[in-house]
């Protein structure tokens, strides 16, 4: 676990999850997505059922370097700035929406910094969530209210949110909630407030703060059957 003065390092830097409009290009995105369809190292996770995510991970500061990921490592230092360590990648195709997690890692303490998300496949523009609340003890995924607990592959299952900063104990805005997050069940939202409902669209990136509650919005209510991103995680 992180030291409290580990832990305020890292919330010193905290900001607003920022959307960068228009700053992907379509020739790099379908680089990324040819890494993708044509990796050996994909992984299938049934966590979720038969529509499990389906990702290619890669670590390069855990791997041996590939020079595949070089355009990838300038796009994060002028998005974010150079001092910046990439610690973990993912590109992941999913058939229905996460749930509300953090981004963490379980077996080294990292002084984590930004998620970057880089859309790229979808079949319409669709949203992304990210709450003011924070969990900086390794990777979580929340499940407060539901009437039975999924197996979760890596990330821990976190019933009782007392220890989640900034959890209110409020019930959660029903108005937000019946536009975007329907696929959790209303009690897993309680003591949770948004910061930012971003949009997730090819072109764009998203950057937030690693250690933030986030969640995919219900995008199979809005009629997408899936989406393909890439998540970045970075440290200092």
């Amino acid at each position: 676990m992180r030291t409290a003065e580990q832990k305020k390092l890292i919330t010193d830097r905290y900001t607003t999850a920022e959307l960068h409009k228009d700053v992907v290009n379509q020739g790099f995105i379908d680089y990324l997505l040819n890494q993708y369809h044509n990796s050996k190292q994909i992984v299938k996770y049934k966590e979720a059922g038969s529509k499990g995510p389906v990702v290619m991970n890669y670590s390069p500061d855990r791997q041996e370097y590939e020079a595949w990921f070089t355009p990838v490592q300038n796009f994060v230092d002028h998005l974010i700035g150079e001092d910046n360590m990439v610690w973990g990648s993912n590109i992941f195709k999913v058939e229905k929406p996460h749930i509300v997690h953090n981004d963490d890692y379980h077996e080294k303490i990292y002084d984590i910094f930004k998620t970057v998300v880089i859309p790229l496949e979808i079949s319409k523009p669709t949203s992304f969530i990210v709450f003011d609340q924070y969990y900086l003890d390794g990777p979580i995924k929340c499940f407060r209210g539901y009437p039975k607990v999924p197996e979760s592959f890596y990330n821990k299952s976190l019933t009782d949110y007392s220890n989640i900063e900034g959890f209110t104990d409020i019930p959660f805005n029903k108005e937000i909630y019946n536009e975007y997050l329907t696929h959790i069940p209303y009690e897993a939202l309680h003591g949770l407030t948004v910061e930012a409902i971003v949009r997730w669209q090819p072109g764009d990136a998203i950057t937030f703060d690693m250690g933030k509650l986030h969640s995919a919005v219900n995008f199979n209510a809005q009629g997408i059957d899936y989406k393909i991103g890439y998540s970045i995680f970075t440290g200092k």
